[in-house]
Protein backbone atom coordinates (compact mmCIF):
# COMPACT_ATOMS: atom_id res chain seq x y z
CA UNK A 1 0.00 0.00 0.00
CA UNK A 2 2.99 2.60 0.87
CA UNK A 3 4.80 1.35 -2.43
CA UNK A 4 1.89 2.08 -4.57
CA UNK A 5 0.87 5.60 -2.51
CA UNK A 6 4.83 6.34 -2.87
CA UNK A 7 4.28 5.98 -6.82
CA UNK A 8 1.08 7.85 -7.42
CA UNK A 9 2.94 10.97 -5.35
CA UNK A 10 6.09 10.55 -7.99
CA UNK A 11 3.56 10.30 -10.70
CA UNK A 12 1.73 13.98 -9.64
CA UNK A 13 5.16 15.64 -8.80
CA UNK A 14 6.59 14.46 -12.00
CA UNK A 15 3.41 15.94 -14.23
CA UNK A 16 3.55 18.91 -12.24
CA UNK A 17 6.91 19.56 -13.15
CA UNK A 18 6.17 18.87 -16.88
CA UNK A 19 3.13 21.41 -17.27
CA UNK A 20 5.08 24.68 -15.32
CA UNK A 21 5.63 27.17 -18.23
CA UNK A 22 8.54 26.50 -20.16
CA UNK A 23 10.99 29.97 -19.60
CA UNK A 24 13.38 30.75 -22.15
CA UNK A 25 17.16 31.83 -21.49
CA UNK A 26 16.42 35.27 -20.85
CA UNK A 27 14.28 34.14 -18.31
CA UNK A 28 11.14 35.49 -20.40
CA UNK A 29 8.30 32.79 -20.69
CA UNK A 30 7.89 30.78 -24.06
CA UNK A 31 4.30 31.38 -24.80
CA UNK A 32 5.41 35.20 -25.46
CA UNK A 33 6.99 34.43 -28.42
CA UNK A 34 5.62 34.55 -31.64
CA UNK A 35 3.31 37.54 -33.34
CA UNK A 36 0.82 39.92 -31.66
CA UNK A 37 -1.46 42.41 -32.95
CA UNK A 38 -3.07 45.48 -31.28
CA UNK A 39 -6.82 44.38 -30.63
CA UNK A 40 -8.49 47.84 -32.04
CA UNK A 41 -7.55 46.57 -35.28
CA UNK A 42 -9.15 43.24 -35.02
CA UNK A 43 -11.41 43.65 -32.85
CA UNK A 44 -13.03 47.70 -32.65
CA UNK A 45 -12.38 48.89 -36.47
CA UNK A 46 -14.18 46.03 -38.17
CA UNK A 47 -16.63 45.35 -34.85
CA UNK A 48 -17.82 48.89 -34.87
CA UNK A 49 -17.08 49.18 -38.54
CA UNK A 50 -15.22 52.50 -38.27
CA UNK A 51 -11.75 53.78 -37.91
CA UNK A 52 -11.55 57.42 -37.20
CA UNK A 53 -10.81 56.70 -33.36
CA UNK A 54 -7.56 54.35 -33.75
CA UNK A 55 -6.02 55.93 -36.41
CA UNK A 56 -3.11 56.58 -34.46
CA UNK A 57 -2.13 53.05 -34.29
CA UNK A 58 -1.70 52.18 -37.68
CA UNK A 59 1.49 54.74 -37.83
CA UNK A 60 3.54 53.14 -34.96
CA UNK A 61 1.64 50.58 -32.76
CA UNK A 62 -0.08 47.84 -34.37
CA UNK A 63 2.02 44.87 -34.51
CA UNK A 64 4.49 43.38 -31.93
CA UNK A 65 7.03 40.40 -32.29
CA UNK A 66 8.94 38.26 -29.93
CA UNK A 67 11.89 36.03 -30.63
CA UNK A 68 13.94 33.51 -28.44
CA UNK A 69 16.77 36.31 -29.09
CA UNK A 70 16.97 39.95 -26.86
CA UNK A 71 15.16 42.22 -29.30
CA UNK A 72 11.31 42.85 -30.26
CA UNK A 73 9.98 44.47 -33.14
CA UNK A 74 7.00 47.17 -32.34
CA UNK A 75 5.32 48.69 -34.75
CA UNK A 76 3.18 49.73 -37.69
CA UNK A 77 2.99 50.92 -41.46
CA UNK A 78 6.39 51.97 -42.69
CA UNK A 79 7.72 52.10 -38.67
CA UNK A 80 9.13 49.13 -37.28
CA UNK A 81 11.43 49.75 -34.43
CA UNK A 82 13.56 46.13 -33.62
CA UNK A 83 14.28 47.07 -29.45
CA UNK A 84 16.68 45.58 -27.09
CA UNK A 85 14.59 44.35 -24.20
CA UNK A 86 15.15 42.76 -20.42
CA UNK A 87 13.35 40.78 -18.28
CA UNK A 88 12.02 42.31 -15.19
CA UNK A 89 10.05 38.70 -14.20
CA UNK A 90 8.49 35.84 -16.59
CA UNK A 91 5.80 37.97 -17.65
CA UNK A 92 6.92 41.23 -17.77
CA UNK A 93 9.43 43.00 -20.63
CA UNK A 94 11.24 46.40 -20.42
CA UNK A 95 12.31 47.25 -23.81
CA UNK A 96 14.66 50.25 -24.29
CA UNK A 97 14.30 53.65 -26.66
CA UNK A 98 15.72 56.32 -26.87
CA UNK A 99 12.96 58.21 -25.29
CA UNK A 100 12.77 55.99 -22.36
CA UNK A 101 11.63 52.71 -21.30
CA UNK A 102 8.52 50.58 -22.23
CA UNK A 103 6.49 48.33 -20.32
CA UNK A 104 5.24 45.22 -22.22
CA UNK A 105 3.09 42.57 -19.69
CA UNK A 106 1.78 39.46 -20.29
CA UNK A 107 -1.66 38.15 -19.17
CA UNK A 108 -1.93 34.80 -19.49
CA UNK A 109 -5.51 33.97 -18.27
CA UNK A 110 -6.10 35.51 -21.64
CA UNK A 111 -3.39 35.17 -23.63
CA UNK A 112 -2.95 39.02 -23.73
CA UNK A 113 -0.20 41.29 -23.96
CA UNK A 114 -0.87 44.80 -22.45
CA UNK A 115 1.21 47.92 -23.24
CA UNK A 116 -0.33 51.07 -21.34
CA UNK A 117 -4.04 50.82 -22.64
CA UNK A 118 -3.21 49.02 -26.08
CA UNK A 119 -3.84 45.28 -25.62
CA UNK A 120 -1.70 42.73 -28.03
CA UNK A 121 -3.30 38.91 -28.99
CA UNK A 122 -1.65 36.66 -30.54
CA UNK A 123 -2.23 37.28 -34.48
CA UNK A 124 -3.85 34.65 -36.30
CA UNK A 125 -2.67 32.89 -40.00
CA UNK A 126 -4.85 35.45 -41.34
CA UNK A 127 -3.03 38.32 -40.39
CA UNK A 128 0.35 37.96 -41.87
CA UNK A 129 3.00 40.42 -40.93
CA UNK A 130 4.28 42.36 -43.91
CA UNK A 131 0.23 43.54 -44.57
CA UNK A 132 1.29 45.70 -42.01
CA UNK A 133 3.93 47.26 -43.81
CA UNK A 134 2.77 48.65 -46.62
CA UNK A 135 -0.13 51.17 -46.65
CA UNK A 136 -1.55 49.74 -49.89
CA UNK A 137 -1.90 46.36 -48.64
CA UNK A 138 -2.63 47.25 -45.41
CA UNK A 139 -5.88 49.69 -47.09
CA UNK A 140 -6.61 47.09 -49.08
CA UNK A 141 -7.37 44.61 -46.13
CA UNK A 142 -9.52 47.02 -44.62
CA UNK A 143 -11.81 47.76 -47.81
CA UNK A 144 -12.26 44.15 -47.87
CA UNK A 145 -13.07 43.49 -44.37
CA UNK A 146 -15.42 46.27 -43.59
CA UNK A 147 -17.10 47.37 -47.35
CA UNK A 148 -18.92 44.03 -48.34
CA UNK A 149 -21.38 43.41 -50.73
CA UNK A 150 -24.06 43.23 -47.99
CA UNK A 151 -24.02 47.07 -48.88
CA UNK A 152 -22.65 48.13 -51.58
CA UNK A 153 -23.27 46.83 -55.28
CA UNK A 154 -20.55 44.56 -56.21
CA UNK A 155 -19.58 46.93 -58.87
CA UNK A 156 -19.17 49.99 -56.90
CA UNK A 157 -17.40 47.85 -54.16
CA UNK A 158 -14.86 46.75 -56.30
CA UNK A 159 -14.06 50.65 -57.60
CA UNK A 160 -13.14 51.89 -53.84
CA UNK A 161 -9.41 52.04 -54.17
CA UNK A 162 -8.63 54.31 -51.28
CA UNK A 163 -9.82 54.38 -47.65
CA UNK A 164 -8.05 57.07 -45.14
CA UNK A 165 -5.63 55.67 -42.45
CA UNK A 166 -4.04 59.00 -41.25
CA UNK A 167 -0.69 58.44 -42.40
CA UNK A 168 -0.46 61.35 -44.79
CA UNK A 169 2.07 64.06 -43.45
CA UNK A 170 -0.88 66.54 -43.80
CA UNK A 171 -3.97 64.55 -42.92
CA UNK A 172 -6.55 65.27 -45.52
CA UNK A 173 -9.16 63.91 -43.49
CA UNK A 174 -10.87 64.73 -40.28
CA UNK A 175 -13.35 62.18 -40.71
CA UNK A 176 -13.86 58.34 -42.29
CA UNK A 177 -13.34 58.47 -45.79
CA UNK A 178 -12.93 56.62 -48.55
CA UNK A 179 -12.14 57.09 -52.57
CA UNK A 180 -14.32 55.43 -55.39
CA UNK A 181 -12.86 55.23 -58.70
CA UNK A 182 -14.99 56.22 -61.73
CA UNK A 183 -15.06 55.45 -65.52
CA UNK A 184 -11.88 57.97 -65.75
CA UNK A 185 -10.11 55.77 -63.16
CA UNK A 186 -10.37 59.44 -60.98
CA UNK A 187 -11.02 59.14 -57.27
CA UNK A 188 -14.20 60.80 -55.83
CA UNK A 189 -13.95 60.73 -52.15
CA UNK A 190 -16.93 60.29 -49.71
CA UNK A 191 -17.47 60.72 -46.12
CA UNK A 192 -18.63 56.98 -44.71
CA UNK A 193 -20.61 56.08 -41.83
CA UNK A 194 -22.70 52.47 -40.71
CA UNK A 195 -25.04 52.92 -38.56
CA UNK A 196 -26.83 49.95 -37.29
CA UNK A 197 -27.84 48.03 -40.46
CA UNK A 198 -27.31 51.48 -42.49
CA UNK A 199 -24.12 52.71 -44.20
CA UNK A 200 -24.26 56.40 -45.50
CA UNK A 201 -21.73 58.15 -48.05
CA UNK A 202 -21.28 61.88 -47.33
CA UNK A 203 -20.20 64.27 -49.85
CA UNK A 204 -16.99 66.05 -49.69
CA UNK A 205 -15.91 69.74 -49.95
CA UNK A 206 -12.17 70.46 -50.86
CA UNK A 207 -10.31 73.35 -50.30
CA UNK A 208 -6.54 74.40 -50.72
CA UNK A 209 -4.34 75.32 -47.62
CA UNK A 210 -1.76 78.06 -49.44
CA UNK A 211 0.20 77.84 -46.24
CA UNK A 212 1.19 74.35 -46.47
CA UNK A 213 0.47 73.67 -49.96
CA UNK A 214 -2.22 70.73 -49.11
CA UNK A 215 -5.72 69.58 -50.34
CA UNK A 216 -8.10 69.44 -47.15
CA UNK A 217 -11.65 67.90 -47.17
CA UNK A 218 -14.92 68.85 -45.41
CA UNK A 219 -18.04 66.28 -44.85
CA UNK A 220 -20.95 67.52 -46.30
CA UNK A 221 -24.35 66.27 -46.82
CA UNK A 222 -25.39 62.69 -47.34
CA UNK A 223 -25.55 61.68 -50.86
CA UNK A 224 -25.84 57.70 -50.66
CA UNK A 225 -27.36 55.35 -48.35
CA UNK A 226 -27.56 51.71 -48.40
CA UNK A 227 -29.31 49.22 -46.69
CA UNK A 228 -27.79 45.46 -45.26
CA UNK A 229 -29.35 43.08 -47.65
Amino acid sequence: MKKLLLYFIIVIIAVSCNTKPKVLENGMLSKLKGEWINTTFTDSIFKYKKILPWKDDFYGNLFLSINDNDTLAWGGVQDISNLPFFVKDSVTLIAETNFGKLTFKYTQKNDIINFGKTAFKRMSEKYKRYTFKEEDQLMTLIIEKIFTEEYLPKEKNSKIKYISLGLETYTPFTFDAIGIEDDKNKLTYFGWEFQNDTLKLYKTHSSFDENSGFIFYKKGEVQEIYKKK
